[in-house]
């Protein structure tokens, strides 16, 4: 191939066409109309798509470039690590520029040449002056500017933010915002920004992805597929070449987390090889948990700051999520959490159980003992378990999150269930099972938390109540008064926390008192 077919021409030097070419979109891709009509109605000065890798930042822009209201009003610019210099950062922006199809042969943008070592103001004032005599509007497309570290480099592009002229419009494409650009981006007249939760896929593009693909997934897996993805666009991706490789749908979604082998490999290529040790190892002790307060953040990692990293991670879109409410609360995307808990588990399988168990405390010491309940369980520290279980009550976990509970006790190992277990966790287990006595459980009203001591008379009286003997016909089996029996029978019921006979029946057999 010649030189001229890999090169444009600048100056001395030599920028490749892949550089200053929009890629074609895959012909299997779903087309975001919904996105790319937003940025056709814009109107905004810079517009910024800052989401994390694999969402679909450059395929969105290049349908949107490919649209033909705008076709021929843009240039298009692929940054990459050696974009290091101001000369050379000037050289590849006049490049895109030149790559402008409505650019006039003779207009004077085609002229400039870069000047070698060191780029003065002037030569700046020029290039703004002739971008200034574009028949406007135009788009300069900036992709991947994420990979622009050099503190020069980064400088070119505020100065182009700073000076553009008003028809000169940007669109910048990044997994994070290098901080001299969020600023001049916050700073102009109108500015549009898009990020990771609006490239995340709707339900509605799910199912057509799948149509593209010649998937037939029923509405649960559908949802289920969504649930696990998040609606990212590289895990959808992931998650469709397994389902075409099987036609068992259902088995690999239920299997389809960090820990498969085609997701492991994306994230740690595109999102943790990158990452300082520190860093990833902080990410590794925290991920035992599904969300994260900055307290809990900090008891898992041990380190003070470990709030400020996590907002941190937000800011740069590493898959992390800050959830809405009054106290932060930080998530991880569930793939990267389901991967980084595989692998710390890999690593190091006691630090893994004990990280869980201090979280089991700490959930404790702030009054969650239902979230406390699973990670005791996941440290197998049974005493732990059986604690909870006696001193919050069953129903007092059943009244946090059921559904949770019953996944939580069904992961117990398995030679728990072979041992002779105490009260509280054989009606957990009875639950878990569906044995209907300990089920109705939840009808009944929460169980104290420690259960009042019942007298040895009571203890009888106790065992009286799944008959169907009258008040009068235990009294003279027993040979009290009825008087005694319906005093005792009062004590119980006080002391099960329980209004009558059947809820009493109920209660004593879920802490194993018959």
């Amino acid at each position: 191939m010649a030189a001229l077919d890999i090169e444009v021409a600048t100056g001395e030097r030599g920028v490749r066409c892949e550089k200053l070419r929009a890629p074609t979109p895959p012909g299997s891709h779903v087309p975001r109309l919904g996105l790319v009509q937003r940025l056709l109605d814009s109107d905004a000065e810079v517009i910024t798509v800052s989401a994390p890798a694999g969402a679909g930042k450059t395929t969105l822009l290049a349908s949107w470039a490919a649209a033909p209201e705008v076709a021929g009003h843009i240039g298009w610019l692929s940054l990459d690590h050696h974009d290091t210099t101001a000369v050379r950062m000037w050289e590849v922006l006049l490049a895109a520029l030149r790559g402008l199809p409505s650019l006039p042969e003779d207009h004077p943008v085609r002229g400039f040449g870069v000047p070698v070592g060191e780029v003065d103001e002037r030569f700046a004032e020029r290039v703004m002056a002739s971008i200034a005599s574009l028949d406007g509007p135009v788009w300069l497309v900036l992709d991947d500017v994420h990979r622009v570290r050099a503190p020069a480099a980064l400088a070119v592009l505020a100065d182009l933010m700073a000076r553009r002229p008003g028809h000169l419009r940007l669109v910048m494409a990044s997994r994070t915002d290098p901080p001299p650009l969020r600023r001049r981006a916050g700073s102009a007249q109108t500015l549009l920004e898009l990020r990771a939760s609006d490239l995340a896929f709707t339900a509605a593009e799910v199912a057509e992805l799948l149509s593209l693909h010649g998937l037939d997934l029923d509405q649960q897996a559908r949802t289920l597929l969504l649930a696990r993805t998040e609606g990212w666009a590289a895990g959808l991706r992931l998650a469709v070449a397994g389902l075409m490789s099987t036609d068992d749908h259902r088995g690999f979604l239920a299997r389809f987390d960090g820990d498969l082998r085609s997701v492991a490999d994306y994230l740690a290529s595109e999102l943790l090889r990158q990452l300082p040790g520190p860093l990833l190892d902080l990410l590794l002790k925290t991920s035992v948990c599904a969300d994260l307060e900055e307290p809990l953040a900090v008891e898992l990692s041990g380190r003070s700051d470990a709030g400020s990293v996590l907002e941190g991670l937000v800011r740069d879109n590493a898959l992390v999520v800050r959830e809405a409410g009054s106290t932060p609360r930080y998530r991880y995307h569930q793939l990267l959490r389901t991967f980084l808990e595989a692998e710390l588990r890999r690593r190091d399988l006691r630090l893994w159980q004990h990280l869980h168990g201090v979280a089991a405390r700490w959930y404790l010491d702030v009054g969650r003992p239902e979230r406390a309940l699973g990670h005791a369980v996941m440290c197998e520290d049974r005493e732990l378990v059986e604690a909870l279980l006696g001193r919050q009550g069953l129903a007092a976990l059943l009244d946090g999150e059921p559904d949770r509970l019953a996944e939580v006790l069904h992961r117990l190992p398995s030679r728990w269930r072979r041992d002779a277990l105490p009260p509280a966790l054989r009606a957990a287990l009875a639950l878990e099972e569906n044995d209907a006595p300990s089920a109705a459980l939840r009808r009944t009203q929460p169980v104290r938390a420690v259960l009042t001591p019942l007298t040895p008379a009571e203890r009888d009286l106790l065992q009286e109540l799944p008959s169907l003997r009258t008040v009068p016909e235990i009294a003279g089996a027993r040979h009290v008064s009825v008087n005694t029996v319906k005093s005792q029978l009062s004590s119980v019921y006080r002391k099960l926390d329980v209004h009558g006979r059947r809820a009493a029946v109920e209660v004593a057999r879920a802490h194993g008192l018959l």
